[in-house]
């Protein structure tokens, strides 16, 4: 079995990439990183370091790269003999991919090939279904008629804490013990399954009990850490007022979670646990700045924060510790990156409130809480924007 991976970074490597290798698929990882391609064609494997009470090292065999850039048809080519395609290169990057992804199905087409499943591992509601919709811009009639009927685009959720780990291999990656992959059965199309991978008929619950747990809770573990000038996870979650802070920030999701998917209190409760269990791992400690990067996709009106605040507005139950959050998250800066410079340059050059607006999406009312709310962070800390 083939599969084709976009992404050879941490997520691609030291979770998709460990699934794919257990259940004996040959990889060829797709990615621009030449120092990272070419890795992975001298040593056709990789070590991953799996940090629970012990730390376990683990060989992903069989694995290869292209590089898209410089080996362009290559790529193409490679979909002819793929299995399984699956991604994870960043929500933002997707729209980079489609023409690859649409040039790939298109000569898959041209034989006649089998199904074929698209499957994007990102934080993102719905991203597989995204992404199938950028790459349909690239393809015709006769194409999206083939891509309709024989190429599944199914939506995913992926979770497991990968940190960025330094060594002389460029390879290795340090991996929690904890992961999931869930499927969602609508739109599949060929019947490979991975053993590892929990398939579902309703994706939603579970994709937002993720995202406004695990990936609200390491952004809020962020903003408050750089805040109090930390500069790493652990050192900001063994300080007790940003953890009594990130159980408030959770409780006020759980509510999000409880009322629009049902969830009861009791299994929320069993959850949140577990994530502040994960998050605590001293193995995994992650750096807070990395955490923090691209604050305006966080900062979005479907994203970790916005979508649970304004659906708790709009069922009159509160919301005020997702509104402190926001507010951090329009102060961090994270100097080098894009949309951290972004941001602030937005605020600038257009005002606090109106960049709040953008930003978010959120109505006036809203948008002047948060906007009240930065304001008192910066009289308190002595901060200027």
């Amino acid at each position: 079995m083939r599969a084709i991976h976009f992404g050879a970074g941490n997520i691609g490597r030291g979770f998709i990439g460990e699934v794919l290798s257990d259940n004996q698929f040959n990889i060829t990882y797709i990615d621009i990183n030449e120092t990272i391609i070419s890795e992975l064609n001298s040593k056709q494997k990789f070590n991953i370091f799996v940090v629970g009470e012990t730390t376990v090292k683990k060989e992903v065999h069989h694995v290869s790269g292209i590089n898209s850039q410089t080996h362009y048809e290559d790529a193409v080519q490679a979909f002819l003999n793929a299995d399984l395609v699956t991604i994870s290169v960043g929500v933002n990057n997707l729209k980079h991919i489609a023409q690859t992804l649409a040039d790939g199905i298109r000569l898959r087409s041209q034989h006649d090939k089998d199904a074929l499943d698209v499957i994007a591992c990102e934080n993102m509601i719905g991203g597989s279904q995204h992404l199938k919709q950028l790459v349909l811009d690239h393809l015709n009639q006769v194409e999206q008629a083939y891509v309709h009927d024989r190429v599944g685009f199914p939506n995913a959720a992926v979770d497991r804490i990968v940190p960025e780990h330094h060594d002389d291999d460029v390879l290795s990656v340090r991996v929690e013990e904890f992961k999931e992959w869930l499927v969602e059965n609508r739109d599949r199309k060929s019947n490979v399954e991975l053993i590892g991978v929990q398939y579902v008929d309703a994706l939603e619950p579970y994709i937002e009990r993720k995202l406004f747990t695990v990936n609200t809770g390491h952004a809020s573990l962020a903003f408050l850490g750089l805040q109090a000038s930390y500069v790493d996870t652990n050192s900001a979650i063994n300080d007790q007022e940003i953890l009594k802070q990130l159980q408030q920030v959770l409780k006020t999701t759980s509510t999000y979670l409880r009322l629009v998917h049902g969830f009861s209190e009791d299994s929320l409760s069993l959850y949140i646990d577990l994530v502040m269990q994960r998050f605590q791992n001293p193995g995994i400690s992650d750096d807070l700045n990395r955490i923090a990067r691209n604050p305006m996709t966080k900062l979005s009106n479907q994203e970790r924060f916005i979508k649970p605040l304004q659906k708790l507005h709009d069922l009159n139950m509160d919301y005020e510790t997702l509104i402190a959050m926001v507010a951090l998250g329009f102060l961090v800066h994270v100097k080098g990156d894009a949309q951290s410079e972004q941001l602030h340059a937005m605020i600038k050059q257009n005002g606090l409130l109106e960049t709040i607006q953008e930003v978010t999406g959120l109505d006036t009312k809203l948008s002047l809480e948060i906007q009240a709310a930065i304001k008192n962070v910066t009289i308190n800390h002595d901060i200027l924007i």
